[in-house]
């Protein structure tokens, strides 16, 4: 089974307006199959907040494009954008290119995720200061 995951950093003003962002989100949510994402605890988990990070998690390259798309077209009926010159794509088990509007996403072996390197392995040894 092929595991994808995409982080997208979304332009400043998707969440200087929470309920406008949380609209946004429970639109992208009706267009997506019950169990879009990835399984945690027996739930589907297609996207993790906090401030401006957004990051989408998907199981199947066909999902995470389809996401990351709804995500795309909600935020535009709102007259937001993706930032695309901020979107990261780390891809677990497959280097397919992951696309956005018809752009390739840049793909990545690690990213900072709130202040805490992110990496393929999910070895946090960097992370721990003696």
């Amino acid at each position: 089974m092929k595991k994808e995951f995409v982080r997208a950093a979304l332009c400043h003003l998707y969440f200087s307006m929470p309920v406008c962002g949380e609209d946004i989100m429970r639109q992208v949510q009706g267009t997506l199959d019950d169990r879009s994402g990835c399984i945690i605890g027996g739930r589907a988990i297609w996207n993790i907040r906090y401030a401006d990070d957004s990051t989408l998690l998907a199981r199947k390259k066909s999902d995470l494009e389809q996401q990351a798309s709804e995500l795309d077209r909600c935020s535009r009926s709102f007259g937001l954008h993706i930032n695309a010159a901020k979107t990261l794509v780390m891809v677990l088990e497959n280097s397919e290119p992951i696309c956005l509007g018809g752009k390739e996403i840049v793909q990545v072996d690690r990213f900072k995720y709130l202040g805490s390197i992110i990496g393929m392995d999910g070895d946090s040894t960097p992370e721990i200061c003696v």
